[in-house]
């Protein structure tokens, strides 16, 4: 099974976590992350390419 991290950014683009997932494939993982959005950007990798970025949620 691939290994992904997930990446929360903080400002600036820093790292301040990461979150390590155990996904099928990136449509699994993307669906994963969906569920883990708390309003901070963060980005899913899957070793060294990035799947997708997902910008902080204003509300």
């Amino acid at each position: 099974m691939p290994d992904f991290r997930l990446y929360f950014l903080g400002r600036g683009g820093r790292i301040v976590e990461a979150r390590d997932l155990e996904c099928e494939d990136d449509e699994a993982a993307i669906l994963a992350v969906e569920g883990q959005r708390d309003g901070r950007a963060m980005e899913l990798w899957r070793r060294d390419r990035r799947v997708r970025s997902f910008p902080t949620c204003e509300g």
